[in-house]
């Protein structure tokens, strides 16, 4: 006969690990002989823990630094069986195949990260994690070989899938992927698709090399009645200003009467240039 957990003859004894394996293998047997033990031992746990007093006693234990200095010493120190992992891992995979319990995950996650010292917390905490050159590589490696599965592959097509077949998603993901894209384009990649506009329709622009001319425009675009415009491409996210010699050079040419245009959007790029052409012709 063993002792239930909390009872009054073992509360507050230090038991040795073997004993601890002993109670622990006992419960187990215990458990799988009558279910319904299980079953009366878990609502009354789950009644324990709707108690405020009781859960905010419990959590103060489990926050405390030698708690979790405990569970980890615990963790590290534990021999991780295959089976024991395959199981935990099962575990882990059923709870979250439950729609209830994603969104119930999902709810306690957006209301802890509305707590601003847990969101500063968590913060720090990946900073200070990531400035670890071996954590670094090991999240690298870590990352690549698992997402070149195929179980990842085929998991990612399918909820990307399912996500593109909801056109409020499919609207709201486009409205703010173009919101957004000009802060990832490139200088480089705003320039060619303005130019690669621009020659379609039949028209000229020139590269100005930088080699030749230092702060002069990236580009001159002609346009009718022997005029032209010059362009400078920035950042689309507004970093990158002009430099000394560049403010200095444009205005050198704003001075002889040329237009010198810096530009960090193609729908403004393409927006100028065409009401120019338009009022030149």
């Amino acid at each position: 006969m063993g002792w239930p957990i909390g009872n009054t003859y073992t509360k507050g004894m230090k038991h040795t690990a073997s004993a601890k394996a002993k109670m622990s293998e006992f419960h187990k047997a215990r458990y799988k002989a009558d279910p319904e033990i299980a079953k009366r031992h878990s609502a009354r746990m789950k009644k324990m823990w709707r108690d405020p007093k009781y859960r905010a006693r419990e959590m103060r234990k489990k926050r405390s630094p030698e708690f979790r200095a405990k569970i980890s010493a615990t963790s590290r120190g534990r021999k991780w069986k295959k089976e024991f992992r395959e199981r935990m891992l099962a575990g882990l995979q059923k709870r979250w195949d439950d729609p209830k319990y994603v969104e119930k995950m999902k709810a306690h996650g957006r209301r802890l990260w509305r707590n601003p010292e847990y969101r500063a917390k968590m913060v720090e905490s990946a900073k200070r994690m990531w400035k670890d050159p071996a954590f670094r590589e090991k999240m690298k490696h870590a990352d690549q070989s698992f997402r070149r599965t195929p179980e990842y592959k085929e998991k990612m097509s399918k909820a990307t899938r399912k996500i593109w077949r909801n056109p409020e998603m499919r609207a709201k993901v486009s409205e703010a992927f173009k919101r957004n894209a000009n802060g990832f384009m490139r200088e480089s990649t705003l320039e060619g698709s303005v130019v690669n506009w621009w020659r379609r329709q039949g028209r000229i622009t020139m590269k100005m090399h930088a080699n030749f001319f230092v702060g002069a425009p990236d580009r001159i675009f002609l346009l009718p009645k022997g005029k032209c415009a010059f362009v400078e491409f920035k950042k689309p996210d507004g970093r990158g200003g002009l430099s000394k010699i560049q403010k200095h050079i444009h205005g050198l040419f704003r001075a002889v009467g040329h237009e010198v245009h810096v530009l960090h959007s193609g729908d403004d790029a393409k927006k100028l240039l065409g009401s120019l052409w338009k009022a030149r012709r």
